[in-house]
């Protein structure tokens, strides 16, 4: 119970006035508050000293011995304790005020705990009172429900005696399901194997069939195959001698058109000859007119001169603008010429002689004549057989000419054959990659069916409709990728024989000239100042 402030402290003083009496109640008092101590919770604060205690307590002393728990004063002890509190009045005072400070808040806390306890007793009460409406409810439900099955158990009819024959009517429709489940399951099983030995003699019918159409399909597929392989074999040999007849026809329109130079020439110094001829023929019938006419002997002979003058004159003329050709024509028919002018003048002098016994004085002057004319027909024979070695000489460089040219069309021919070979493999792979995904992606968008099965079986029977739309579908040189054409260039570059064929083109072999073709080839320049030198002095 609480004590008023105004009676503790009239206690407190009528304590301090008596020594005696006051040892006594400061002992009981101090019994009190360690019971209120002992039977109300502790505080935050002393609960934090408690602890801390507990933990010093624990720790080991200096001297390696557990320091003793502090243990509460007995009846002796706390009279022990009054008795020194009593014999010392400083410690006293101090103690009474500590007492009263103590007291204080030991009343402040047992009045909270009288609050808390008293909040806590409504708060019991509240929750009592729910728990008995609660159950009051409940009881109220289970009276309800109690009555509600009475009520329906009461109310239930009596059982009919039709219930036992509708059982039974029940279980023998189950047994007659049953019964009829069991049948049906073995008409099944039956219809089962008898479809099962349909299907196995139609299987067998089937495989039977298949194989027939495999043997059939191998042989028609050999067939093809070496029939494939025969028009092949036959293509490359039609490949090759078409090759082979373009070179040769290129080769013969080479020659055709060098036959038809050569003859154009030939016919052009034909002409030039019979020009010649007739003017030489004409000439030669005016001296023979002068020569037999009413002249003297001197004015024949210097027609004579004048005629052997004007020849050489005229044969430098046309010789200077001439071909090697030409002028070896015109060479030789000068000579003959000359020769049957010669005999002429001889037979003219012989004549004269004979006619005129006094010109016999002058055969001097006709053997000087003649001899001038054998020493031209000596130089007429030397520019006829320089010319003739000069144009051996052409003929053999148009020959190495001709020669060079046509291995050069030859290889070009050879590297573009190969070449487009190569071009063609790589198309038809392209071709063929381009078919196989076309292929896998009708495979994979048609579903499996009887028709699928029927275009298989019916494509081998026609390779040729097949191949002819492959080579159809062949990809265009166009439309080669940078990777195809690099393929090309690869397949190109394997074959030994083109990187021989583009060495021989890129480093053409030097050829070595014979002594012969050395001592016989001349500059074209000198040969045509020799005979422009040979001519003049045939001329003088």
């Amino acid at each position: 119970m609480p004590l008023p402030s105004a009676n503790a402290s009239s206690y407190s003083a009528s304590q301090a006035s008596s020594p005696t009496g006051a040892g006594a109640s400061l002992a009981r008092m101090m019994e009190k508050v360690d019971a209120l101590r002992a039977s109300m919770p502790d505080s935050e604060d002393e609960r934090r000293d408690r602890l801390s205690s507990r933990k010093t307590s624990r720790r080991p002393s200096a001297s390696g011995r557990r320091p003793s728990m502090a243990v509460r004063p007995s009846g002796a002890g706390r009279e022990s304790i009054a008795r020194n509190w009593i014999e010392s009045p400083a410690t006293t005072m101090t103690d009474h005020a500590q007492m009263v400070t103590d007291y204080e808040v030991v009343r402040h806390r047992y009045e909270e705990a009288l609050k808390e306890n008293e909040v806590l007793k409504v708060e019991q009460q509240r929750r009592m009172e729910s728990y008995l409406r609660r159950e009051q409810e409940f009881e109220t439900r289970i009276r309800d429900l109690q009555a509600e099955l009475e009520r329906q158990s009461s109310s239930k009819p009596p059982a009919d005696v039709r219930m036992k024959q509708l059982r039974e009517e029940h279980r023998k429709v189950m047994h007659s399901i049953s019964s009829m489940q069991v049948r049906e399951q073995g008409a099944l099983q039956d219809q089962e194997k008898d479809l099962l030995r349909a299907f196995r003699a139609r299987l067998w019918d089937v495989q039977f069939e298949l194989e027939n159409e495999r043997s059939k399909k191998d042989d028609g597929a050999l067939e093809w195959i070496e029939k494939t392989r025969t028009l092949g074999k036959e293509l490359d040999w039609s490949r090759e001698e078409a090759l082979r007849l373009d070179r040769i026809n290129q080769q013969l329109t080479r020659d055709n058109q060098r036959l038809k130079a050569q003859l154009r020439s030939q016919e052009d110094d034909r002409e030039f000859v019979v020009r010649q001829v007739l003017a030489l023929k004409k000439e030669n019938l005016r001296l023979k007119a002068l020569w037999n006419g009413e002249q003297s002997p001197a004015t024949r002979r210097a027609s004579v001169s004048s005629t052997g003058a004007l020849m050489p004159m005229r044969s430098v003329e046309n010789v200077s603008g001439m071909t090697p050709s030409k002028s070896a024509a015109f060479a030789s028919s000068f000579v003959a010429d000359g020769a049957e002018s010669m005999d002429d003048l001889a037979l003219s002098e012989a004549a004269s002689n004979a006619a005129h016994p006094a010109n016999i004085a002058n055969s001097e002057r006709v053997r000087e004549l003649t001899a001038r004319l054998q020493e031209t027909e000596e130089r007429y024979r030397e520019v006829v057989s320089r010319l003739k070695r000069l144009l051996d000489v052409e003929r053999k460089n148009l020959r190495a000419v001709r020669g060079a040219h046509a291995k050069d069309l030859q290889s070009r021919t050879e590297l573009e054959v190969l070449l487009r070979a190569c071009v063609d493999d790589v198309r038809k792979e392209v071709s063929h990659a381009r078919s196989a995904e076309a292929a896998g992606a009708a495979a994979c968008g048609s579903r499996p069916g009887s028709a699928s099965r029927g275009k298989a079986t019916d494509s081998p029977s026609r390779p040729s409709s097949s191949s002819g739309e492959r080579s159809a579908r062949m990809a265009p040189t166009s439309e080669l990728g940078r990777k195809d054409r690099e393929r090309v260039l690869e397949l190109l570059l394997s074959q030994e024989r083109v990187v021989s064929l583009l060495y021989d083109r890129a480093f053409p072999p030097k050829p070595v000239p014979n002594a012969a073709d050395e001592e016989g080839l001349m500059d074209d320049t000198e040969v045509s100042a020799s005979e422009a030198e040979l001519l003049q002095s045939l001329g003088q």
